[in-house]
This record gives C-alpha cells, sequence and structure tokens, in this order.
C-alpha cells in the first residue's frame, strides 16, 4: 500500500506541475501573438526613418565615420528561464565576434545572460550588466538604461561602432545587426514624383542628428521585440516538451500504479481463500 500511496503522491505533483506549465505555455503563446502585432507597427516606423535618411543623403551625403572607432555589443538576453540555450547560443556568437573583430565593449541584458558574461576575457573590459524586459510592456523602461548607458561611453570614448546580437524567431538563430555608424550603405530613398531635394529648415548636418537619433532608438525598440518574440517562441516549444515528457511519466507511473493494486487484489483474494482453506468443515 505504501508504494502505491507514494505513487499517487507523485503523480498529483506531476498533475500540479502540468497545470503550472501549460498556464505558463498559455501566457507564452499570449505574449508572442502581442508581441508579433507590436513588432509590425515598430517595423513600420523604422522603415519611415529609413526611408527619409535616404531622401536626405541622395541630396546632401554624410561624411565618412572617422577611424578607430570604439566597438561595442549589444547583447540581447532573456530576464526569465524555460526557453532552451536561448542565452547560451548568444554568449557563444558573442565570443566569436570579439575573437574575430578584437575586444570591445559589451553590454549584456537580461538576468540570464548575467551569469554566463562571467569570465568573459576577450572583451575590452568587464560587461554592462542591464535588465532587461519579460514582457513587452517593459520594453521602454530597458530601452532607458541603454542608452544612458550608450551615452557615457561615447562621452568617454568618443564616437562608437554600435552592433546588436540578438534572436530572431523569423529569421532562425542569433542576428547580428549594426545599429552605428548609421545609414552604411544608406538606404535607398523612396520613389518621389519630383526629383528635386526636399526643403530643410535646418543645416543638413543637424538633419541627419536627428534622424539618426531616431532611428537609434526605434531600431533598439525593434530589436527588443524581435529578440522577446523569439524568446517566447523558444518557450513555448521548450515547455512543450516538457509537458510532453510530463505526460509521459504520469502515464508510465499510471501503469505502475494500476499495477500495484492489481497486486493488492491478488493477494487480498489469496488470503481469503487461505482463510476459507483453514476453517475446519462442518
Amino acid at each position: 500500500m505504501s508504494r502505491r500511496r507514494a505513487i499517487a503522491n507523485r503523480l498529483s505533483t506531476l498533475d500540479e506541475i502540468h497545470g503550472i506549465m501549460g498556464g505558463m505555455k498559455n501566457l507564452a503563446f499570449a505574449e508572442s501573438r502581442k508581441l508579433r502585432r507590436f513588432l509590425a507597427t515598430q517595423g513600420r516606423v523604422v522603415r519611415e526613418v529609413e526611408a527619409a535618411a535616404g531622401e536626405v543623403l541622395k541630396h546632401h551625403p554624410a561624411p565618412p565615420p572617422p577611424p578607430g572607432l570604439a566597438r561595442v555589443w549589444i547583447v540581447l538576453g532573456s530576464e526569465r528561464g524555460f526557453c532552451g540555450d536561448f542565452n547560451e547560443a548568444l554568449e557563444r556568437e558573442l565570443r566569436e565576434r570579439l575573437a574575430a573583430d578584437g575586444p570591445g565593449h559589451v553590454i549584456a541584458v537580461g538576468y540570464r545572460l548575467h551569469a554566463r558574461m562571467e569570465g568573459l576575457d576577450v572583451a575590452a573590459r568587464p560587461p554592462v550588466l542591464i535588465a532587461g524586459p519579460g514582457v513587452a510592456d517593459e520594453v521602454a523602461g530597458a530601452l532607458t538604461p541603454l542608452v544612458a548607458t550608450l551615452r557615457d561611453l561615447e562621452q568617454r570614448e568618443g564616437p562608437l561602432a554600435v552592433g546588436v546580437l540578438h534572436h530572431d524567431a523569423d529569421r532562425g538563430g542569433v542576428r547580428a545587426r549594426r545599429l552605428l555608424p548609421p545609414f552604411d550603405p544608406p538606404p535607398e530613398a523612396p520613389p518621389r514624383k519630383s526629383a528635386y531635394a526636399p526643403v530643410l529648415h535646418l543645416p543638413p548636418e543637424d538633419v541627419l542628428a536627428a534622424i539618426v537619433e531616431h532611428h537609434v532608438f526605434a531600431a533598439l525598440h525593434e530589436a527588443f521585440l524581435t529578440s522577446l518574440l523569439a524568446e517566447s517562441v523558444a518557450r513555448l516549444q521548450h515547455l512543450d516538451g516538457a509537458i510532453r515528457r510530463l505526460e509521459e511519466r504520469s502515464h508510465e507511473l499510471t501503469l505502475k500504479a494500476n499495477l500495484l493494486r492489481q497486486e493488492e487484489i491478488t493477494q487480498e483474494i489469496e488470503m481469503i481463500l487461505l482463510h476459507v482453506e483453514s476453517r475446519p468443515a462442518a
């Protein structure tokens, strides 16, 4: 009886875990759908800013970036777990990039990624660790300290060469995205009926600087949403596999409990028969 009771307790625990994982899976699915809507809108914002930059640069080319830019890598990891090797893949890609391009500053975003940044001996200095968003509504809050860190680095190091490493669910794997220097090569200008240059009320360099500022913020926002979507997709896959294994284990334990119950019934029948045989005949 004790073995069957232990299995019953185990089955009850697995049932509770199954319910928790099912709830987590439903939340990840809902978050994925919301992120796709947000990402579609944010993608249009980025394309519009790039189109404006292309139209200005078509008539007012920007000077080439200065040599010797300080290299910075922004790595967008996860704030939560249950997403497989999400952060491990980012760490591997970062190490390969630093080994190929030389040491650089690293800004690691996401609690789960921070532990993997310990002992990163190929960076110029210890990585800057920033808390990441857990859901789409937290992206704006995560962008504030990230932009502040980039400004501090720019004040200390001068012009920066900034790249972003993040997962992309649609493209698959880790994507490396160049953020600064901007628009190299320049984006194509949208087709216009008029061939005249746009009318600017400010010097072209001031207009381009403003466009670059908008583009950096919009592109970072898009990268965060893309990373969160990939994280949600990875969490869905991870939880789906975990739930499937949990159900298989529950099925095995249920069969074992049934066998133990059958053995108990057999023993009870044998005890009854022995008792009947031991009674004296009337």
